[in-house]
């Protein structure tokens, strides 16, 4: 658990990574149970060879990273995505660009034990890059507020 005042020192790019290890442990915690795995299955077989495209914004700054999901796992690339630091929002280089809400990377990172027992929380919205046009909302459809309150 993070504190106000540490969060606030992380920069997007850590915040980010962050908010992926708290996606990966709790695929690790769930990956054997219903209906996660079959989830998480049939998403490694939908977004293989698939590079997806994140924008996380915050304080008028934006951050494109790459993610790559192989074998139950989620990976930031290294890699500098130059096409993708111009892109706006929508495509980039033929792929999807999934923009996360940095307040909802925040709300996990103050709680990353309550996000990983309720992996709905989580935004798994990535995973539909292949499905065409996504509601990028959480999977309640309330803001991660709302979510945490309960």
């Amino acid at each position: 658990m993070h504190s106000d005042s540490t969060l606030s020192a992380l920069s997007i790019d850590e915040a980010f990574q962050g908010y992926i290890d708290i996606c990966n442990r709790a695929i690790d915690v769930h990956k054997n149970k219903y209906p996660y795995r079959e989830i998480w299955s049939a998403g490694a077989l939908a977004l293989q060879g698939t590079s997806i495209y994140v924008a996380v914004s915050h304080d008028s700054i934006q951050n494109i990273f790459l993610i790559i999901f192989s074998d139950y796992h989620i990976q930031v690339s290294d890699s500098l995505v130059e096409e993708a630091l111009t892109a706006s929002l929508g495509k980039v280089d033929g792929n999807q660009l999934w923009n996360v809400d940095y307040n909802h990377i925040l709300a996990a990172l103050q709680q990353p034990d309550y996000f990983i027992d309720n992996p709905t929380l989580l935004k798994w919205d990535w995973m539909l890059v292949n499905q065409g046009d996504v509601d990028f909302k959480s999977a309640h459809g309330k803001d991660d507020e709302q979510a945490l309150q309960q």
